[in-house]
């Protein structure tokens, strides 16, 4: 019985969201979440599969087109 008020606050709120010109379903909501879970990943892959170190480990070599593949993704 003590959830209940939270329950209706999050009813309320979907309600809220499902009325809006772009409608957020909790479905919608849920794949939003996969697809940048999946975008971090492929950023993270990308920085441990192609950063290198040089000069003995002092400083940290990463081709340009890596670079920039982790900032448009970053823009996604």
């Amino acid at each position: 019985m003590d959830a209940v008020p939270d329950l209706i606050d999050e009813m309320t709120h979907n309600e809220h969201l499902s009325n809006q010109w772009l409608e957020i379903t909790p479905g919608r909501l849920t794949g939003l979440k996969d697809f940048s879970t999946i975008i971090g990943m492929i950023i993270n892959i990308l920085y441990l599969c192609f950063a290198r170190r040089k000069y003995h480990y002092v400083e940290l070599d990463i081709d340009d087109w890596v670079l920039d593949s982790i900032q448009y993704l970053g823009y996604i």
